[in-house]
């Protein structure tokens, strides 16, 4: 089987078109100038391997999420002798915490958080 390479003028294989040629064969009659619209990338004319990738928005908000826990962490680590008198207010503020709608990541994150607290404070006894 062959696969199209594309030609030049003169009929040589042109080099650009033989590292640009796809891996299934086209329809056969297809000129240079079709193959290569049907083989281009769909950023204009340039191949999917140009375009710069950029971080999803899960990891940004991940990462976001992430700098704000180690902002906290020191003032967490400060009230923590204050979170233990309070351990019972902490029960109550967790479950009145709980919304009906669902969890954005930040209300879940700090969910978790408080009831982390909860676990360490209570084991602390």
């Amino acid at each position: 089987m062959f696969f199209y390479r594309g030609r030049g003028a003169s009929g040589e294989l042109s080099f650009l078109a033989a590292l640009n040629s796809p891996a299934v064969p086209l329809p056969a009659g297809l000129g240079p100038d079709q193959a290569a619209a049907l083989t281009r990338g769909s950023a204009g004319g340039a191949s999917l391997g140009s375009r710069p990738q950029s971080p999803s928005p899960p990891a940004v908000v991940l990462l976001a999420l992430l700098l704000l826990l180690l902002l906290l962490l020191p003032l967490l680590l400060v009230l923590l002798p204050l979170l233990l008198l309070l351990r019972p207010v902490l029960v109550v503020v967790l479950l009145l915490l709980l919304p009906l709608q669902p969890l954005l990541p930040l209300q879940l994150l700090l969910l978790l958080m408080l009831l982390l607290l909860v676990l360490v404070v209570g084991s602390g006894e």
